[in-house]
């Protein structure tokens, strides 16, 4: 166990642990930032989308919806990865890398009470259309609805969400192919039709912020953090 750990971060190992986990956790500081970041984002995005669709969102939303619309079905898998399923699939696997019921389950209270909780509740304060009944000539996928509140991206907010709560238990180049496969999520739903940019934006923010109360809230196991910290600086 490195000096550092020893000398500076053992306050920041305690923290509540539930009965029956004796794993001692941190909460990094890191995680407050993405918290503060994401609010701010959030809300500036949810002040922009209020407003008419700005020129500089309805061609970069066209760059990728005009593009030829025949291979959707490869698409499909890549935007699972964004459906509320994905929650418990994320949970049994922050289960296994965390060794410990407790981030689980506050990642599936976390999802249901803030991610779709919050999502709606600024739905109904924005209140932007979808692509498809805002904008003439929006290529539409299968199955994507063109009624209803567009902003934020539900997709966006469970991808980001999950890989917000994993990426501290993986490696450097599994978190990058995490934050890889949000962004190729948000190419798809532009190029389906279902999403403008700052809905994706907001989204994502908004992901950030339910991922980084869960990982307060939950902690993030000490011994794999201070190895994964080996790691980096090694």
């Amino acid at each position: 166990m490195d000096s550092e750990y020893q000398s500076t971060g053992r306050r920041a190992w305690q923290g509540h642990v539930p009965a029956g986990d004796h794993t001692s956790r941190a909460r990094r500081r890191a995680d407050w930032y993405a918290l503060g970041g994401g609010l701010a984002v959030t809300t500036a995005a949810a002040v922009a989308a209020a407003g008419s669709v700005p020129s500089w969102e309805i061609g970069v939303f066209r760059a990728v919806n005009d593009l030829a619309h025949e291979p959707q079905w490869v698409l499909w898998p890549l935007q699972q990865s964004g459906m509320a399923l994905a929650v418990p699939v994320g949970a049994l696997l922050l289960w296994r890398l965390s060794s410990s019921w407790w981030p689980p389950v506050i990642l599936l209270a976390a999802a249901s009470v803030l991610g779709w909780g919050a999502a709606n509740v600024v739905r109904e304060l924005v209140g932007r259309p979808r692509p498809g009944s805002s904008l003439a000539h929006v290529q539409l996928g299968y199955d994507v609805p063109t009624a209803g509140a567009a902003f934020p991206s539900g997709h966006m907010i469970v991808v980001v969400m999950l890989a917000t709560v994993l990426a501290p238990y993986l490696s450097s180049r599994l978190a990058c192919s995490l934050a890889a496969l949000a962004l190729g999520v948000a190419l798809a739903r532009m190029y389906v039709g279902a999403h403008l940019p700052l809905e994706l934006l907001g989204g994502a923010a908004l992901g950030v912020v339910v991922g980084s109360i869960v990982n307060l809230v939950a902690g993030i196991s000490a011994p794999h953090h201070a190895e994964m910290r080996r790691g980096r600086d090694g």
